[in-house]
């Protein structure tokens, strides 16, 4: 996790970075860089999609998407990344689980407008204030 942002107070409270929050539900969005498994405990920071250019990448989640906090330290080098047995256990339970947790994760992400249809919060389009 790179950048963590949460909501300020009030119905019309910021989103402003924040150091750190008492729980995943009180995150707005993060800004993550993301990791592809390469096998056993090692994930590699170039994913294969990208491996000919050769850059990073990166995701600005909600916090629907959001599962867990891996408490373990991660031993990052500047190609990969590598978990402890602990936390290997736990990502494989969650790979089995992987259909059922997408499902889930869509059911979170989804926002109830009133007199509309529901919208997932993947579609909503963020107003940059820069005209077409």
């Amino acid at each position: 996790v790179i950048s963590i942002y949460s909501k300020g107070g009030g119905k019309a409270g910021r989103h402003d970075w924040v150091e750190q929050v008492p729980g995943i539900r009180k995150i707005s969005y993060i800004l993550a860089q993301t990791f592809e498994h390469s096998g056993s405990r090692s994930f590699q920071r170039i994913h294969r999609a990208t491996s000919m250019l050769g850059v990073s990448r990166f995701a600005h989640l909600p916090s629907g998407p959001i599962l867990i906090r891996i408490p373990d330290t991660v031993n990052l080098t500047l190609s990969t990344a590598e978990i402890t047995r602990a936390a290997t256990t736990l990502f494989n339970r969650l790979l089995a689980e992987r259909e059922a947790l997408a499902r889930m994760i869509t059911a979170l992400n989804m926002v109830q407008r009133k007199g509309k249809g529901n919208i997932n919060i993947q579609d909503i389009e963020e107003d940059d204030g820069v005209e077409d």
